[in-house]
């Protein structure tokens, strides 16, 4: 029997769908690529060469992150403190959902994943692993995330610290190396 390899275009709104349909091109071996198409306020049909963000995977959505952080750098340099306050709490949002998606997909190992059909309890033979150290990781990434991120206010009195470039790079730095000692020597997939 041959098999023939042939193109196929799919457009939805359903996040969930999209996800289905990732997971069956993985599990077929088919090579894939996702496009998002936005909408301007002015025009419609903007082509991002990426899925939407809630589709993105942890290291995609650092490596979305490590724009945003040149983009934070240029702020720092050139910009306004109101600026760089404003777009820090924008970056702190994106970091504390991608550590979300991290403990999701790599710390445990998508035995229970959003977007998913169901609980992959097989899963759980290389969860053995997880330490005090790991959890103490995110709790700290997390809990400085949601200090900074838009959604919290801040008491006036309190005198707003609020972190500097090289503290945000080290916070990025932080999940990526965490990412890569899950991927690495943890053998998570």
């Amino acid at each position: 029997m041959t098999v023939t390899a042939r193109q196929v275009v799919v457009f939805t709104h359903d996040i969930v769908f999209f996800k289905l349909l990732l997971e069956q091109a993985e599990l077929q071996g088919a090579q894939h690529a996702s496009v998002a198409l936005e909408r301007s306020r002015k025009f419609a049909g903007l082509v991002r060469d990426s899925a939407p963000w809630e589709a993105l995977t942890t290291s995609k959505r650092i490596k979305h992150l490590n724009t945003k952080l040149q983009d934070l750098r240029k702020l720092d340099r050139d910009g306004t403190e109101a600026d760089f306050r404003q777009a820090s709490r924008a970056f702190y949002g994106l970091l504390r959902e991608t550590w979300e998606r991290l403990v999701e997909e790599k710390l445990l190992n998508k035995v229970v994943s959003r977007f998913e059909r169901g609980v992959y309890t097989q899963r759980l033979s290389r969860l053995v692993d997880i330490s005090d150290d790991d959890t103490a990781k995110v709790d700290n990434a997390m809990g400085k995330c949601s200090t900074y991120f838009t959604g919290h206010d801040s008491a006036p009195a309190v005198g707003d610290p609020y972190p500097t470039i090289e503290e945000i790079e080290d916070d990025l730095k932080n999940i990526k190396d965490f990412l890569d000692e899950l991927q690495g020597s943890r053998k998570r997939t």
